[in-house]
């Protein structure tokens, strides 16, 4: 801090909106004591000042969403040196009671996922996701989790109109692309389905699957280092109908 005048005001600003956190102030031109003389501040003396074995962490917050039938995927890639153990995503409806715990399943490419359960409209869903390594450091994403925490809202059917409920395709992870993609779908019922990946011309540059599947959620990873960089669609064909998400490769 600098000035009372104005840090009293960004520190309830700072109180307000980061939940979980312990906002603690450095008087960093004290009078006598100052440790800005040089022009430097916090910043400065610890920015040299490193973990041995971090933890990282790479998750999209889930957006609001009307869909009150599925199930909602939550993935992060998770990396650190010495490899992780184990990877848990919590969730609760209530703050004020305890999490539940989900063991997210290990991909190949360092990326983990769980579901949480679909709840009816106008529910709002707290969670967070914890890792530990091998050499037993742990990390929770936000960091001040459980008193801090990602949160998102099913809100009401109203908002967006759907024609079909029975067929969900999730969002393209990670988006944009470099190497490989997670592309998942849910059917309320067995189907048929063909998945596809075209290009900006509607051209067919890799098809997936295209099989009769049966209810449930269904995950696929694929290699997109045989693509140009460019934009291109995903296109899941099923139930008589045609459902298509945006796919950027870098």
């Amino acid at each position: 801090t600098y000035r009372e005048e104005y840090d009293t005001t960004a520190v309830r600003i700072y109180k307000e909106n980061l939940p979980g956190y312990k906002i603690a102030t450095i008087d960093c031109d004290n009078s006598g004591g100052n440790i800005i003389a040089a022009l430097g501040a916090v910043h400065c003396i610890t920015k040299e000042i490193g973990q041995s074995d971090p933890i990282w962490i790479d998750h999209a917050p889930l957006l609001n969403t009307t869909d009150a039938v599925n199930p909602y995927l939550v993935e992060a890639k998770i990396e650190t040196p010495t490899g992780i153990t184990n990877a848990t995503m919590y969730w609760t409806i209530d703050t004020s009671v305890a999490y539940a715990a989900l063991t997210m399943i290990a991909e190949p490419t360092d990326s983990f996922y769980a579901y949480i359960p679909a709840q009816p409209a106008g529910t709002q869903i707290f969670y967070y996701i914890t890792a530990e390594s091998n050499s037993g450091r742990m990390v929770s994403k936000p960091l001040t989790a459980p008193d801090g925490w990602m949160r998102f809202t099913v809100e009401g059917a109203s908002a967006i109109s759907y024609t079909n409920t029975t067929v969900i395709l999730f969002d393209v992870y990670p988006n944009p692309v470099s190497s490989n993609a997670t592309i998942a779908f849910s059917l309320a019922q067995s189907a048929n389905c063909t998945l596809l990946i075209n290009d900006v011309l509607g051209r067919t540059v890799k098809e997936i699957t295209n099989e009769n599947l049966q209810q449930g959620i269904h995950k696929f990873n694929v290699n997109t280092t045989t693509l140009a960089a460019g934009i291109y669609e995903v296109v899941l064909k099923a139930e008589g109908n045609i459902f298509v998400k945006r796919m950027v490769v870098k």
